[in-house]
């Protein structure tokens, strides 16, 4: 099959080919990589995409999950700049009809960065209301921080997948999200959530 190969690091204007200074090589003789196992389907490249101009991120849009013929785009850290690659069938999503494929490129990492990135941060918790939005930020992919009262009610919401609990009656709700928020790296709170209200709301 057809794949283009990065040699060495250089300057990626020059063609492929083109010189001993190319960085680049045009293989039309690269051999199809095998399955990895059980889980691992065959694709078929019909668009690759750079999220960054500078490090290689290509954005497979491929053709086999399910079914053969199902348009798919997924993530792929090596090799989508080739006819074939495999991947996981865990690593693909769907791309729904009439989605242009150019388009789907652009979510994996583009818009799955920010889907991933987000951190919820929901007053309350303890209640119904509160214990929703935990389970529906954690299935969303965000970064969950809960605050409640009591230690039974931390170790609660810690079970259902929050990354991180305060106890309002042991514990400085803003030095604790703070410290959480430096631990993890984190700038911020993309999201505040608080089906209570009151004195607490002002201070978040």
């Amino acid at each position: 099959m057809e794949a283009l190969l990065v040699r060495k690091l250089g300057d990626p204007t020059l063609p492929p080919n083109a010189s001993e200074n190319s960085s680049l090589d045009v293989s039309t003789s690269h051999p199809i990589p095998n399955l990895e196992s059980p889980t691992s389907v065959r694709v078929r490249i019909k668009v690759s995409s750079l999220n960054f101009a500078n490090y290689l991120q290509p954005l497979a849009l491929i053709v086999t999950k399910f079914k053969i013929g199902d348009l798919v785009c997924s993530f792929v850290a090596l090799g989508s700049f080739a006819q074939i690659i495999v991947a996981d069938k865990s690593d693909l999503f769907q791309v729904l009809d009439g989605c242009d494929l150019v388009a789907a490129g652009a979510l994996p990492v583009a818009y799955g960065t920010s889907h991933m990135a987000l951190v919820l941060l929901v007053l309350g918790e303890a209640g119904g209301v509160g214990l929703s939005a935990v389970q529906i930020g954690k299935v969303c992919g965000a970064t969950v921080i809960a605050v409640a009262r009591g230690n039974e009610k931390v170790q609660f919401l810690k079970s259902l997948g929050s990354d991180h609990a305060v106890d309002l009656s042991s514990a400085n709700v803003i030095e604790s999200v703070k410290g959480f928020l430096k631990s993890r790296k984190l700038k911020g709170v993309d999201v505040l959530y608080d089906p209570v209200g009151g004195n607490l709301q002002k201070i978040a």
